[in-house]
């Protein structure tokens, strides 16, 4: 995925989406499509007339989470560049400028909250109510990242990050006129 990531970088799709609008949409779309269907594949059974293919579907259930994964990439570039969509994906921007902080205090609040050294409810809760506990703390680090991003230049994650690859204390606070 990181290799995915830095050719699209290299090659400007990133960096100039407006240039490869075609390219965005249709991965965007046969993306989604594709990568939905695949993860929707089981193998197949000794019995069944399909295992000949086993291999073959194999390649595509390992694939299928890459795939989905360009698609709602490029759908989410496609969506923020080329429609108004940019005005609620704007809210989630300091998610993205905070994702290092964020995924570790989603793996730390979780993991709290499904096992044995927290609360343990692993398990015992509803596909229901972990899909609303997960968008209320998603929603939680939305708010959370506005706040932090008002005050300070980084996340506190990536701002120790950037510190330690650069050998240099990077600068904190948000410069008050």
């Amino acid at each position: 995925m990181f290799l995915l990531g830095a050719l699209a970088w290299r090659t400007g799709l990133l960096r100039q989406p407006a240039q490869h609008r075609r390219l965005l949409i249709s991965a965007a779309i046969l993306g989604l499509a594709f990568g939905l269907g695949m993860n929707l594949l089981d193998q197949p059974s000794a019995s069944s007339p399909w295992h000949a293919l086993a291999p073959v579907i194999t390649v595509l259930i390992t694939l299928g989470p890459v795939v989905l994964a360009i698609g709602y990439g490029a759908t989410v570039i496609a969506l923020y560049n080329f429609t108004r969509a940019s005005r609620v994906l704007h809210v989630v921007g300091p998610l993205g400028r905070m994702a290092f902080s964020n995924y570790l205090a989603q793996s730390l609040i979780f993991s709290w909250i499904f096992f044995g050294y927290g609360l343990g409810f692993f398990g015992r809760m509803s596909p229901s109510h972990a899909m609303l506990l997960g968008v209320t703390v998603y929603v939680a680090q939305i708010i959370a990242s506005q706040w932090w991003l008002r005050r300070f230049r980084f996340g506190p994650m990536e701002w120790l990050w950037r510190t330690l690859m650069y050998g240099v204390r990077q600068p904190w606070r948000i410069a008050v006129d």
